[in-house]
């Protein structure tokens, strides 16, 4: 199965019900973390008494003092070990390490079980073969790798039904080939579906970062909208002003472009801004926020650049823009206003004085750099 990340090709989901990308897999997985862990810690304790109340019938149908002491032994140990499960998910970080403790307790759950299918004195097949499938429900039901579940289903089984004759007697070979059958139907159906709900998820996934993904990207450009650049000012700046770092800011205007699209049209408009935003794009850091702030005007956020290290980089920006051949031949000039915060701005006084200084930069002749 195929599907679509941002920015990728498709991605092939693998038959254990995972992304082949083992980079776009851990994203997901490590993204889903902390739910996973809120079900588990809600889950785990209240199973663990769920299966210390299985003692009360035992007390009454075990007849043997030493087996009734074994049996409940054995429950209070698992139960311990659940406890210290329960505790050491608080401190699990990735997935992967989550897996392994999660498989690691459905092992311990598989040999309490079993333990006690060995002990008890005459054990009847039917009875425990529910005993497994309710265990093998749970285990497809626990959030795990499906590869792990498959693995432990499957171990487990073959180790309740390499005991089952040595244990029954007498056995029909029709009882124990019924048994054998059923439970290989329940973990392929439990299979089927946990697989089906592997891939779904991670559709649902896809689909959701492709969401935001346009939600935060001008369609034209390609580059970050309004709404994007409103968000990142908003986090730059209460960063700046709470740990006194510096903060610039670049705003870009297209010198005449209502004439570019009158003269060549609309298209040819269009087609200047993208490769005006492919051009400013690559000379920008990962960290900086280009954005497209409406029409032909571009901002461009710098966290952390104080006004000697950002004046330079706008003016060679200025120079980069003007000597660059656009569509159909056209040169593209800009005016650019500039500027660092100062003590005392907000939001709305660093925005009114860059759009106040680009447009003195229309005034006094345009292609120009103006700050303050």
């Amino acid at each position: 199965m195929n599907t679509a990340l941002p920015g990728n090709p498709p991605q092939r989901i693998l038959l254990t019900g995972e992304f082949a990308d083992q980079t776009c897999e851990q994203a997901y997985a490590d993204g889903n973390l902390k739910k996973t862990l809120l079900f588990m810690r809600r889950s785990l304790l209240p199973f663990g008494i769920l299966y210390l109340l299985f003692n009360l019938p035992d007390y009454y149908l075990i007849a043997a003092a030493p087996t009734r002491q074994y049996i409940f032994a054995n429950r209070f140990i698992f139960f311990g070990l659940l406890v210290l499960l329960f505790i050491r998910l608080h401190h699990i970080k990735t997935y992967r390490s989550y897996a392994r403790w999660i498989t690691a307790g459905e092992l311990g759950a598989f040999a309490s079980f079993l333990h006690i299918y060995y002990l008890y004195e005459q054990p009847d097949l039917l009875i425990q073969t529910y005993g497994l499938m309710i265990i093998l429900l749970v285990v497809f039901l626990v959030p795990n790798r499906l590869g792990h579940k498959v693995l432990v289903s499957l171990a487990g089984s073959a180790v309740f039904f390499y005991l089952t004759p040595r244990l029954i007697s007498p056995l029909r070979p029709s009882d124990f080939s019924a048994a054998v059958v059923y439970t290989l139907i329940v973990i392929g159906l439990a299979v089927i579906t946990s697989y089906r709900s592997e891939c779904y998820q991670r559709i649902q996934y896809v689909s959701a970062l492709e969401l935001h993904r346009l939600s935060i990207t001008d369609p034209l450009t390609g580059i970050c909208n309004r709404l994007k650049l409103e968000e990142e000012l908003g986090n730059c700046l209460s960063f700046a002003l709470r740990y006194g770092t510096p903060l610039s800011l670049i705003l870009f205007d297209l010198d005449d472009f209502k004439q570019i699209n009158d003269r060549f049209g609309h298209l040819a408009g269009d087609k200047v801004l993208s490769e005006f935003a492919g051009l400013i794009r690559p000379a920008v850091r990962d960290s900086d926020t280009f954005a497209r702030w409406g029409g032909e005007e571009f901002i461009l956020l710098l966290p952390g650049t104080d006004r000697d290290e950002a004046l330079p980089l706008a003016h060679r920006l200025q120079s980069l823009i003007a000597a660059n051949n656009f569509a159909h031949g056209l040169r593209v000039t800009c005016s650019i206003g500039f500027t660092s915060l100062r003590p005392g701005d907000d939001r709305d006084a660093l925005l009114r004085r860059v759009d106040a200084l680009m447009y003195r930069g229309k005034a006094v002749g345009k292609n120009c750099v103006v700050s303050a």
